[in-house]
């Protein structure tokens, strides 16, 4: 039995983490953590709720993180100094903090993933076979989520680009230049959780390939599933494509 910690306990991927994992028998949430006021105005049985994971040491064996940049960098700091494992699906870092993620990754194993459904992590291959065999083709990825996500484009697209520019032997560079290898467009919707399209287009043709993620279970189910693999892991900088392999 793995025993979890959630950071970003009370946000919705925290939330349907929780649920998910009911429907595990391997794993357990034990430990939820988050902003004081959250904490502090609930309660939930068998569920240690704290703003500081760190006091909660004996109470779980990984932590996934749900939250934003500043709190992951602060989790991730304090799993590096306790061991424990960090399973990490916040997206939005700058360079300069997957660096200091990296470093912290060099005390104990840490996974990050800007998507952790296995659909759209499976699909990263076939968009790389498909950038290598039409190099000429041009790439649109255009991203829908619900209008309280902050970054944007999404990981996911940013990852998705990266993929073609990695396939192709190109450099993503900076997306705001006019000079970037691919465009993007995203948009911010009231019930939307998640759609990527990614369209080739030639010059008598297109190719359009689209991952619609149609409730938050996908991605529960996958950081969970990452979360147990990973606590078997050695100290080292994970991605999802590690955890794919091994299945």
């Amino acid at each position: 039995m793995t025993n979890i910690a959630i950071n970003g306990f009370f946000g919705k991927m925290g939330q349907a983490i929780l649920l998910e994992s009911h429907n595990l028998n391997s794993c357990i949430v034990t430990v939820g953590s988050d902003k004081e006021e959250l904490v502090n105005k609930n309660s939930i049985d068998n569920i240690v709720l704290t703003t500081d994971i760190s006091k909660c040491a004996d109470n779980f064996d990984v932590v996934i993180d749900f939250s934003l940049p500043n709190s992951s960098l602060v989790v991730a700091k304090v799993c590096s100094d306790l061991n424990k494992p960090l399973v990490i699906g916040t997206t939005g870092f700058t360079e300069k903090e997957f660096e200091l993620i990296s470093n912290y990754s060099k005390k104990t194993p840490i996974l990050i993933a800007p998507n952790m459904s296995i659909g759209v992590n499976a699909s990263f291959d076939a968009i790389a076979t498909l950038s290598k065999l039409l190099p000429d083709y041009k790439v649109n990825i255009s991203e829908t989520h619900h209008k309280n996500k902050v970054d944007s484009p999404s990981g996911t697209a940013l990852k998705f680009a990266n993929v073609v520019c990695d396939a192709r032997g190109e450099s993503l560079g900076d997306i705001t230049n006019e000079n970037c290898p691919i465009t993007f467009q995203s948009f911010r919707k009231d019930t939307e959780i998640g759609l990527h399209t990614i369209t080739f287009k030639g010059s008598a043709d297109q190719i359009v390939f689209t991952h619609t993620a149609d409730n938050r279970n996908i991605f529960a189910n996958g950081a969970l599933r990452t979360a147990e693999w990973l606590a078997q892991q050695k100290p080292g900088y994970y991605n999802y494509q590690n955890y794919m392999e091994s299945i």
